[in-house]
């Protein structure tokens, strides 16, 4: 049964990367897309990304990760918390975010490595980026 449910949960895992990957998303892509359809249309830019964990029982192998606190910043990691988000169940968030440079930070659970990446939006696009975790 255990084996059932972690085979379930790699091909959900492998159709949302699928499915992300054919609109362009990466690690610190600045490939850019209309808004999604929840966007007002007062907002035309922002962020898309994909929250991973990597490692440990799956190394090499990335798993959409739900429920993690997502701080955008300006500039670099350590610059200003500008917006946050929380990964939906498929390990998808959206940022809605006026043009410039970001950088996408997951906020730790443990002892876990930070995957964060960095972003420019553009005017009335927007960017996709993976950011994670990376456990031992």
């Amino acid at each position: 049964m255990r084996t059932l449910r972690l085979v379930i949960a790699l091909v959900a895992a492998l159709a949302v990367v699928a499915a992300l990957g054919a609109v362009g998303c990466g690690s610190s892509s600045d490939t850019t897309s209309t808004p999604p359809a929840t966007t007002s249309p007062a907002t035309s830019s922002g962020i898309i990304g994909l929250m991973t964990i990597e490692g440990g029982a799956a190394p090499g192998n990335p798993q959409p990760m739900s429920g993690v606190q997502i701080e955008v910043r300006g500039g670099g990691e350590a610059g200003q918390i500008v917006e946050t988000a929380e990964s939906s169940a498929d390990g998808t968030f959206t940022v809605n975010l006026p043009p410039g440079r970001y950088t996408v930070v997951p906020v730790a659970l443990g002892d876990e490595a930070v995957l964060p990446a960095s972003v420019t939006v553009h005017p009335g696009k927007w960017a996709h980026v993976s950011v994670g975790f990376s456990v031992r």
